[in-house]
């Protein structure tokens, strides 16, 4: 069954690391930004609402969203607590039922077919949420998914995992689908963590396990979680890019 469906995009990092004053997700892949990318890519899952997060004076952000292929509500983030806080700014903006699904700006090469795959396993485990694993070449600094007889158990940050965790389990590509008539409980309970005191999204699992509301996951192709926080990332995207369209000309 056909659920509504409201996706918010998170946008509000600066992108220091970028080396560049322009904002992280305005920053070009095939001639398009990186959040256009996104917001195309959301567009072919006929969402109902769309809620972009972004920091104040990010005008030029709002911009590319205003001319992107879909209307969304702009929602600003001040002061920047972390993920989890980004989504409590969007939620004034999000009906108490359907599918949410939480997506990155600087995120740009998760397909739509893998975003269908995670919402439907949501709905089919009857799960309060559903994350979006890969496997990267390279897995460092990445939460990895674990899992018991249940279901996805926790995400559990990579210096506290494991080893045979750290070497099997699939890295969180931070994507999210939830139930949105149980996201609002679970927004409530995150609590600001150090060292950086945020909110952290991912506590979501924990906090959904604690009241026996199961958690699921799927895993996608490792473009789907590559985040783009670098010039070298952003070259690294540009090349898989590139590669996705000459396999679709030939």
């Amino acid at each position: 069954m056909s659920l509504p469906l409201t996706v918010i995009v998170l946008a509000a990092g600066k992108g220091t690391r970028m080396n560049s004053e322009r904002p992280k997700v305005l920053h070009r892949l095939a001639g398009r930004s990186m959040i256009h990318h996104v917001l195309t890519t959301a567009a072919a899952l006929a969402p109902d609402r769309v809620v972009v997060v972004l920091a104040p004076e990010m005008d030029a952000v709002a911009a590319e969203v205003d001319r992107g292929p879909l209307a969304a509500v702009i929602a600003y983030q001040e002061p920047q607590l972390g993920t989890g806080h980004a989504v409590m700014i969007a939620r004034q903006h999000v009906p108490r039922s359907g599918d949410v699904l939480v997506l990155y700006g600087d995120t740009p090469l998760v397909e739509a077919d893998v975003l269908q795959r995670l919402l439907e396993a949501r709905r089919a485990a009857e799960a309060a949420v559903a994350v979006l694993g890969f496997r990267p070449p390279d897995g460092a600094g990445y939460g990895r998914l674990a899992w018991d007889q249940q279901g996805l158990a926790a995400i559990v940050e990579e210096r506290h995992a494991d080893e045979t965790l750290r070497a099997e389990g699939a890295c969180n590509a931070g994507i999210m689908a939830f139930d949105g008539a149980r996201l609002g409980e679970l927004l409530d309970a995150l609590e600001i963590k150090q060292p950086k005191a945020e909110y952290y999204l991912t506590d979501v699992i924990a906090h959904a396990r604690a009241r026996g509301w199961p958690c699921t996951a799927i895993e996608g192709p490792f473009e789907a979680g590559l985040g783009v926080n670098s010039q070298a990332q952003l070259a690294d995207a540009e090349a898989l890019l590139d590669d996705v369209y000459q396999r679709a000309d030939e």
